[in-house]
């Protein structure tokens, strides 16, 4: 519920933002997509994005 408004947005309304304790460079793929702001059901794309060494 949005503190602001009293408000329950949709699954898909809802963004996913890194937090504190994400590794700020992490070796796979699929988390180092999740460093960004994100819708959070929206499609995990690791396109371009490869493991680090």
């Amino acid at each position: 519920v949005c503190p602001r408004c009293g408000t329950l947005p949709a699954p898909g309304e809802v963004d996913m933002l890194p937090g504190p304790g994400l590794d700020p460079d992490p070796a796979d793929p699929v988390s180092r997509v999740l460093l960004r702001r994100r819708r959070i059901l929206a499609p995990v794309d690791t396109t371009g994005i490869t493991a680090k060494s």
